[in-house]
């Protein structure tokens, strides 16, 4: 993980070990299922219109997710 040492190219990246499977820790989760809730109640005439709506909302929301109190072991396995 040299990369990461202070001084190298990533050194402002902190790694994060999660479990193989682990849905509830994936920001992407959170992202569409805030995006799914926000657009969902409202009737939209074309298939576009709808697509337009998240487009929006995806590209205009401020997502913040709180890596910093997940429950995760630290073991030696998967990283993100």
């Amino acid at each position: 993980m040299e990369w990461f040492d202070p001084g190298q190219q990533f050194e402002d990246i902190t790694l994060i070990r999660l479990p193989p499977y682990a849905p509830d820790h994936n920001p992407t989760e959170h992202v569409w299922n805030q995006a799914k809730g926000a657009i969902a109640n409202i009737q939209r005439e074309t298939a576009d219109q709808t697509f337009s709506a998240f487009e929006l909302f995806i590209k205009n929301g401020t997502f913040r997710y709180d890596f910093e109190h997940l429950s995760i072991p630290m073991g030696e396995a998967d990283f993100v």
